[in-house]
């Protein structure tokens, strides 16, 4: 989960197995749904936030090689996407920004960018920094 205060709106943005479900919060604080932003892939992980309002997404692309690789992750490999959804609370735009095919990092969870690096950390796996050379429509 993330949550991003905007003026007087508060968005909370929860992953789901149809992409990151984003909700507003009421006066009396409860959620009201507002949007769903889909993200096909297997799994969806954690969700943050960078200082632009830009959403980053750690995930699994295949979710039946991560089933898999957690129950024998001594033996198994499991490949790593990381997605950056860019005005979340608007007109959301996905994209990929990091793909492994297991040659750098087992199962990525969680993706934060900042500074121009992308810090990538793994179910149970190492953490991986790459530097971010370019981010398409910077926003």
């Amino acid at each position: 989960m993330a949550l991003l205060a905007l003026t007087s709106k508060l968005y909370v943005y929860v992953a789901s197995k149809d992409g990151v479900q984003v909700y507003t919060k009421n006066l009396d604080h409860s959620l009201r749904k507002f949007k769903t932003i889909p993200i096909h892939i297997g799994s969806v992980d954690n969700l943050k936030l960078d200082g632009d309002g830009n959403l980053w997404v750690g995930c699994q692309p295949r979710l039946a090689e991560l089933v898999q690789y957690i129950n024998d992750f001594l033996h198994l490999k499991c490949s790593s996407t990381v997605i950056r959804v860019k005005d979340p609370t608007g007109v959301a735009e996905v994209e990929s920004v990091f793909v492994d095919d297991t040659s750098l990092i087992q199962a990525s969870s969680v993706a934060i960018y900042t500074n121009r690096k992308l810090l990538i950390g793994s179910i149970v796996d190492k953490m991986v920094v790459c530097d971010v050379n370019y981010l398409s429509g910077r926003s």
